[in-house]
C-alpha cells in the first residue's frame, strides 16, 4: 500500500479527492486529513512520514508554504489548490505536481502515473529486490523498505493493468513485475497460477466450490472481491497441486 496524508481545510474538497484516489488508485491509503499548519506539525512530530502528501495551499492557520518552512517533507508533495497563481512557487518547493480545484480525473490521474514514476526510479531492480537466498522481497515505497518473506505472501493478483502483493496479515504492496516474471520466480515455492489474474500460494485457499463447466470457484484468505476461477483446462492439474502430486 501507498501511505498518503491528506492537508486540506475543506471536507467536500477532502472527500472528493479520496473518492477520486479510491477509483483510481486502489492502493493508496489515507493515513491522515490534516486541516492546518499546526495540526500537521503535530501530527509529523509523532508519526512516520507517508509516502505521498496531497497538500492545499490556504489553510486555516496559514499556509502550506508555512509548513514547508518549518518542517522538510521527506516525502514527494502534490498540491491541489483553487489558486493557479501559487504553481511557480509550488515547484520552487520541489512539488511533484500541481494540480487545480475542482480536481478532474484527468489532471490526478497524471499526478498519480508521475508520483508512481519517481517512485520506481528509486527502486533497483524493478521494485524487488531479491536477496541472494531468494527467500524474501525488498520494496522500497518512498522512505520505507519492507521485507517480505515469501513465505508470508498469500496470493499475488492483477487489476486494471497493475500488480498486487497480498500477505497473509492483509498487508497490500503495488509491484512492477508482471504475473508472468513473478510465477516464474515463485513457481517451486508453492504456488499455483489460477487464471491470468491469481498467482496463489496453497495456504491462502480457504475452500473451493465446483462450477458448470468444471470450473472451480477457489474462496482465498485475506478475502478479495475478485472472483479466483480455475478453468476447466487447468482444474485438474489444480486438484493434483493440492494433493501435492
Amino acid at each position: 500500500m501507498i501511505n498518503i496524508v491528506i492537508i486540506e481545510d475543506e471536507a467536500l474538497a477532502a472527500d472528493r479527492l479520496i473518492d477520486l484516489l479510491t477509483e483510481h488508485a486502489p492502493d493508496f491509503e489515507v493515513q491522515k486529513v490534516l486541516e492546518g499548519v499546526q495540526l500537521s506539525l503535530d501530527y509529523f512530530s509523532k508519526h512516520e512520514a507517508p509516502d505521498l502528501v496531497f497538500m492545499d495551499i490556504e489553510l486555516t492557520d496559514g499556509t502550506s508554504f508555512d509548513l514547508l518552512k518549518r518542517y522538510e517533507m521527506p516525502c514527494p508533495v502534490i498540491f491541489v489548490t483553487a489558486y493557479d497563481q501559487f504553481a511557480l512557487k509550488a515547484f520552487e518547493v520541489l512539488a511533484l505536481d500541481y494540480i487545480l480545484k475542482p480536481v478532474k480525473a484527468e489532471n490526478l490521474q497524471r499526478a498519480i502515473a508521475r508520483f508512481r514514476k519517481t517512485h520506481r526510479e528509486d527502486i533497483e531492480e524493478s521494485n524487488m529486490i531479491a536477496d541472494a537466498g531468494k527467500s524474501r522481497f525488498v520494496l522500497r515505497l518512498g522512505q520505507k523498505l519492507h521485507v517480505i518473506e515469501y513465505s508470508d505472501i498469500a496470493y499475488i493478483f492483477s487489476q486494471d493493468k497493475s500488480t498486487f502483493l497480498v500477505t497473509k496479515d492483509k498487508r497490500k504492496f503495488a509491484l512492477d513485475p508482471s504475473l508472468d516474471h513473478l510465477e516464474n520466480e515463485l513457481h517451486k515455492l508453492n504456488f499455483f497460477r489460477l487464471n491470468r489474474k491469481f498467482l496463489v500460494c496453497h495456504s491462502a485457499i480457504d475452500s473451493i466450490r465446483t462450477l458448470p463447466k468444471s470450473k472451480l470457484l477457489v474462496q482465498l484468505t485475506p478475502e478479495i472481491d475478485i472472483e479466483a476461477i480455475v478453468s476447466s483446462e487447468k482444474s485438474a492439474l489444480f486438484k493434483k497441486w493440492l494433493a501435492g502430486k
